[in-house]
């Protein structure tokens, strides 16, 4: 994978690039920690002795698109056949607050390694494959082990949010293997100093956390010294994470699995606090809200589930069946699996008649058109694979009539009534 990543074209063309302007730039971090790991990686990030303006008047005159994202920091983003590629030149860091970090930039790539969190995420490499890696970051990637580069307190002050990403790491790369003693000492000693940071910040290592597909046994760690709660102060059930069908579902789909069906909890309250704390999107926010506040009736019968099917689309009432599976203890693992079948075996179907279908018929905008799409989709949803369009459009046209008929009766009875 090292070979694969060395010989991207982007990188290539950017490593010259630095290199013709008397520079020098290596691959760094998680790409090439993951291209160690034989996973593929998206974010490709490089290292380099140029400063930011050499590195744009560099990459400018190779033609490269550059864009200045972090330039007092000392990143640029370059542009490659639209893949973005992130160069930072080597830093070190002056003060930190336990939140953002006041740098300098430095020829030392042992100073650039020294300020970075884990000694697998300081392993750099060359044009060639060679691997430069200063704190035995690649003996710790083989043994799976969250190790700290230098003093483990002292880089938890730097910035609250290894915290998480201490859990985060632990779960995507060495969750067989324990966290030491003191580092779990370190996180519960500094949980609360997690009110610190920015909610964004905190939301996307905690589901990138949730992401990993064996993040149960990270999440007990993180409940048992306290760290959780400061993320997720609701009461939680990490153990049904563990159901192999959650494997792959949507972070949101993994937060309700843990979050649904405490009969003290207040579950739209619930939604409401989590928008806040995580900076939910409104997408998710919607469906953290049909997951949790949803109650199916189990066992489904072939037509209610259809009409879930057709309301929420499969991927969401495939959720919310594995999701209310686990919050109940009366249904099946057999009726459980039967649910899930079904959104294999049938898709979403829509109204196959519309407000403008109606308009032709003579219905005109208002109240009525309204009450009638509406008796139309109650009737279509007691059998949709029978009730075909025709059936509708004539149901339709038959309490039009009815309509038109009561009014006209309506209207010459007030008639008789004046003369």
């Amino acid at each position: 994978m090292l070979s694969k990543l060395v010989a991207d074209p982007g990188v290539v063309r950017i490593v010259e690039a630095i290199e013709g302007a008397r520079g020098n730039a290596r691959l760094v971090g998680g790409c090439v920690r993951d291209s160690v790991l034989g996973r593929d990686t998206t974010d490709i990030d490089l290292a380099t002795d140029l400063v930011p303006e050499m590195v744009i008047q560099a990459l400018g005159s190779a033609g490269i698109k550059t864009i200045p994202t972090g330039i007092k920091h000392g990143t640029v983003t370059a542009v490659v056949a639209g893949i973005p590629y992130e160069i930072t030149t080597l830093r070190r860091d002056l003060e930190c607050d336990g939140r953002h970090a006041a740098v300098a930039f430095t020829n030392s790539w042992m100073e650039d390694a020294s300020r970075r969190d884990f000694t697998f995420n300081a392993l750099y490499c060359d044009k060639s494959g060679k691997i430069y890696d200063y704190f035995s970051g690649m003996q710790d990637l083989e043994n799976r082990t969250v190790v700290f580069i230098g003093d483990a307190e002292a880089r938890i002050n730097e910035d609250f949010l290894r915290i998480l990403r201490v859990f985060r790491f632990h779960a995507s790369i060495c969750d067989k293997s324990p966290l030491s003693e003191e580092i779990i000492f370190l996180c519960n000693k500094y949980a609360d100093s997690l009110a610190k940071l920015s909610r964004e910040r905190i939301r996307s290592e905690f589901f990138k956390l949730l992401a990993c597909t064996n993040c149960a046994s990270t999440l007990k760690i993180m409940e048992g010294c306290g760290v959780l709660h400061q993320v997720v102060p609701y009461p939680v059930q990490i153990g049904r994470l563990s159901c192999t069908h959650l494997a792959g579902r949507a972070p949101i789909t993994k937060l309700a699995a843990i979050l649904k069906g405490y009969a003290h909890t207040d579950m739209s309250g619930t939604v409401e606090g989590l928008e806040a704390l995580l900076r939910l999107s409104r997408k998710e926010k919607k469906l953290l809200e049909t997951l949790l506040t949803t109650n199916l009736p189990f066992p489904l019968s072939t037509t209610q589930q259809q009409k879930y099917l057709n309301d929420l689309g499969t991927d969401v009432y495939r959720d919310l069946v594995i999701v209310s599976f686990l919050s109940k203890e009366t249904l099946s693992a057999s009726a459980f699996l039967e649910h899930l079948e079904y959104t294999k075996q049938f898709a979403p179907l829509s109204l196959p008649v519309s407000g403008k279908d109606l308009a032709k018929l003579g219905y005109k905008e208002g109240k009525l058109l309204g009450h009638t799409l509406k008796r139309l989709k109650e009737t279509w949803e007691r059998n949709p694979q029978s009730v075909t369009r025709n059936h509708l459009l004539l149901l339709a046209k038959k309490l039009l009539e009815a309509q038109q008929a009561a009014s006209c009766g309506n209207v010459n009875s007030r008639g008789k009534r004046s003369v």
